[in-house]
């Protein structure tokens, strides 16, 4: 299904949402906003597929600093995880990177560690690299 760009993906947040957000574009404050204030609609706006592929990137990263369940956060983000877009695989390793509890899931750590040897982007790879890394630490820290 193409995405319809000539429609602000904002649109499907209610006025009483959308009135109150730093700015009235999909941008990383917004999706900060979100984020700490109405999560439930940053995953509304993830699994809307109207965002392009950077703003995606970051209401992916975003998405990472909500506190209601990893395991929600898990099943948004690790399917961005096989996104087309490099620039979104990689939102979606930071996003999962600010929860250490969704790093401990062996099926993201798998899929980390693929992407850290594989994948085409040196990005996405450094970013996973970096992310298994962190954890690594974690764990000799506890």
């Amino acid at each position: 299904m193409e995405k319809d760009y000539s429609t602000d993906p904002l649109d499907i947040l209610p006025a009483h949402v959308r009135v109150k957000l730093p700015v009235q574009t999909p941008c990383e404050a917004a999706f900060e906003y979100l984020a700490q204030n109405h999560p439930y609609w940053l995953i509304s706006l993830i699994q809307s597929r109207g965002l392009n592929d950077v703003e995606l990137s970051f209401a992916a990263e975003a998405a990472g600093s909500i506190n209601k369940s990893p395991y929600l956060i898990l099943l948004v983000l690790s399917p961005l995880l096989h996104h087309h877009s490099a620039t979104v695989r990689e939102g979606a390793i930071y996003g999962i990177v600010k929860d250490i509890s969704m790093l401990d899931d062996a099926r993201i750590k798998a899929e980390l560690e693929h992407l850290s040897a594989n994948d085409d982007s040196p990005g996405v790879r450094t970013a996973a690299k970096e992310a298994l890394d962190y954890l690594k630490n974690e764990e000799k820290n506890e």
